[in-house]
């Protein structure tokens, strides 16, 4: 069978010559020859699409169409899961499991609070009664998707340009073009009409000609998931704004008193098992609060969860082995000279325990380390070298505002039980809001005084009471 990597208007479709790429496995992917082309007439067309868009959708439709193509796109995917093992590398009994967590519990109404929860949306919509007048929210001409590598359709990006009513380009990863193509094409299944104004379109990362014509807009934005040289690269070239989404780490604090090792075990098992620790989510390492004995127990039971987990780790490449070869090695050379270091390794996973408290990132694909803690209130100094690269914290503390006051200045946005580290949907992306940052307000002053002149009244008569 062969696969679209791209997704276009129906009205372009013909006038696209096609190549091919053939995995291996058999599966087999088109993607456009000449990529240029296409993004020249989304640039020719893009001023009439966005009038469209504005005059033909009302905001509040926007979630229910998007609830709507969330069994569409599950049942897709569901039925094409040995082309997606293929171009993810994870197994299709792990690939079964994420869908699930992906799509279980996001529907319109959570698209709708995520909305509502930064604006009244039919401010999108035209002028509305504000308090100096009336107001209006206006979307960017059109806006740039820069998607990350993370398995998954990247729901709630689409949401964030379409319920602006912009014009979108997704740009796929380019090792896995399947997953936002199913979404795209089952947003377009459910409602046709939008097929204008959602574009996938894959090119090479970093082609000058193509990027300096899409970047050079001022009215456009940019949404970028990637490693920070990406973002800074990209925010130097662009005119139009740039919303960037770096690597982000998390961690776990524990307490080993609260609850038995084995049920705790599970929980973090979990957490570092979905998507091998490539989420922005996942913990890198878990800070255990307890004796030393105790914590090494935690460690060794975790190693017997993370071997019984019915979660099967991604395809390793030759890379991603000799990285994971070199740490074992070099940790079994640390504890050969006395360093208080122990490893417990499974067939695909590997639990570091150790006494140096300093945060260190994972190599990923289940490489957890486990680091006594005396008390939170030393975490800020143990995490700062990292500081502003924090994201979810997972803990099975009572006290999670204490410890939100702690980490926020770490760049900490987000506090969870253990075990529920993997989200549906976040309310907050990294601490901040998703849709504001698209939007510029005009307000239309209508009281009989302008508020300059209020402003100045006020100074006036301010002046007066000092006079007197």
């Amino acid at each position: 069978m062969i696969y679209k990597g791209f997704s276009v208007p129906r009205d372009e479709e013909s006038s696209i010559a096609e190549i091919y790429h053939k995995f291996d496995s058999g599966v087999e992917i088109s993607f456009p020859e000449d990529v240029s082309k296409i993004i020249y007439r989304f640039l020719e067309r893009v001023e009439d699409l966005k009038e469209e868009f504005r005059k033909t959708y009302k905001a509040k439709e926007i979630p229910e169409i998007w609830g709507r193509a969330i069994r569409t796109c599950k049942e897709i995917c569901k039925d094409n899961l040995t082309a997606l093992s293929v171009t993810t590398g994870f197994p299709e009994e792990a690939l079964e499991v994420y869908l699930e967590a992906i799509f279980s519990d996001i529907n319109e109404e959570v698209f709708r609070k995520i909305a509502e929860s930064e604006l009244d949306i039919e401010y999108i919509d035209g002028f509305k009664k504000s308090k100096i007048g009336y107001s209006k929210a206006y979307g960017p001409k059109y806006v740039i998707q820069i998607l990350p590598g993370v398995p998954g359709p990247q729901l709630l990006s689409s949401f964030q340009s379409s319920i602006v009513k912009a014009p979108s380009i997704y740009k796929p990863p380019s090792e896995e073009p399947l997953f936002t193509n199913f979404w795209i094409e089952s947003l377009k299944a459910e409602e046709p009409s939008l097929e204008k104004y959602l574009w996938v379109i894959p090119w090479r990362g970093g082609d000058e000609d193509i990027e300096n014509e899409l970047f050079s807009d001022e009215d456009s934005a940019l949404i970028v998931y990637g490693d920070e040289n990406t973002i800074k690269d990209i925010k130097s070239r662009a005119k139009g704004k740039v919303i960037g989404y770096p690597r982000r780490f998390g961690f776990e604090v524990i307490d080993t008193r609260k609850e038995g090792l084995s049920s705790i075990a599970q929980k973090i098992a979990k957490d570092v098992a979905y998507f091998d620790q490539l989420a922005c989510f996942s913990p890198h390492v878990i800070y255990a609060i307890g004796t030393r004995e105790k914590v090494k127990e935690l460690s060794k039971e975790l190693s017997k969860s993370l071997e019984t987990i019915k979660l099967p780790r991604a395809k390793l490449n030759v890379d991603t082995k000799s990285v994971l070869s070199m740490l074992k090695a070099t940790l079994m050379g640390e504890r050969c000279i006395g360093l208080p270091v122990d490893i417990y390794c499974g067939k695909e996973h590997l639990v570091i325990f150790e006494e140096d408290p300093e945060f260190q990132p994972s190599c990923l694909y289940r490489v957890v380390r486990v680091k006594p803690l005396d008390c939170i209130e030393k975490l800020p100094e143990y995490l700062k070298g990292y500081k502003g690269y924090f994201q979810t914290v997972g803990t099975n503390l009572d006290d999670k505002e204490k410890l939100a006051d702690l980490l926020y200045p770490l760049g900490v946005s987000r506090i969870t039980e253990t075990g529920k580290m993997v989200p549906s949907y976040i309310l907050h992306h990294d601490g901040n809001q998703q849709i504001l940052p698209l939007l510029r307000w005009v307000d239309i002053e209508t009281d009989s005084v302008a508020i300059s002149d209020v402003k100045k009244k006020k100074a006036r008569f301010s002046r007066a009471k000092i006079n007197v």
